[in-house]
């Protein structure tokens, strides 16, 4: 019985709208390449329904689901896009790199309203060589920086491209940017993020119901087995 109640309440909260999440992976495969590098598609990522998007055939990871409620942007229009490049970075396989070096570039991703969106994490390689002094920054668009990297070595080809994941939420209402700086020289891939409603007000006391039956019955059996 006393599990039955603990179950419960574990179900009540699992089952709360808000708490489930999609999640969909860049993987940037799928996508023709003439030559060397070819400009991102900027609407590459946005509101992905499908791992093969049937119109374009673009390619996506799938992580659970996927992220309708979310555009991807790739730098300001008054900065020199992204390139794709298929080798390069390190292992990594079409990555998204540039043709210039010593620039800053970021992705943003945008939900809709009434949606947070949370980043998981992402691959990085260097290009050609080992790349001293590089910097990643993901930031809330309101300016807020949630993840600062500050002054690392990203690896070129000599050894597997670097992941960073992570454990800790970094979510937002109204968008992350994923910025790199010198993105010349670095390589993006394989970036996992995620969409998930916005509890409403109801929602919320619904939670706090579920976690009091939940230390509740975990109280109760504590005290059972005394």
């Amino acid at each position: 019985m006393k599990w039955r109640t603990l179950s419960g309440a574990l179900a009540l909260i699992l089952g709360l709208p808000g708490m489930q999440a999609g999640a969909t992976v860049l993987t940037f495969d799928g996508i023709p390449i003439p030559g060397s590098s070819v400009p991102i598609p900027q609407d590459y990522g946005d509101r992905v329904t499908a791992a093969t998007d049937p119109v374009t055939g673009w390619q996506y990871g799938t992580a659970g689901g996927f992220t309708p409620n979310v555009v991807v942007e790739y730098n300001p229009a008054s900065v020199t896009p992204f390139s794709l490049w298929q080798s390069g970075y390190g292992s990594l396989i079409n990555a998204l790199g540039h043709i210039n070096f010593n620039v800053l570039g970021s992705v943003v991703l945008r939900p809709d309203a009434g949606f947070l969106v949370t980043l998981s994490s992402f691959d990085v390689g260097g290009w050609s060589i080992d790349r001293p002094d590089s910097r990643i920054v993901v930031s809330d668009l309101d300016g807020t920086a949630l993840f600062d990297s500050g002054l690392v070595t990203v690896p070129g080809p000599t050894s597997n491209p670097s992941t960073w994941a992570f454990t800790g939420p970094l979510s937002s209402a109204n968008g992350l940017s994923i910025e790199l700086f010198d993105y010349g020289t670095l390589g993006l891939d394989n970036v996992q993020f995620s969409q998930a409603p916005i509890p409403e007000p109801g929602t919320w006391a619904m939670l706090l119901g579920g976690l009091g039956l939940l230390s509740l019955a975990v109280r109760r059996r504590r005290f059972g087995e005394r």
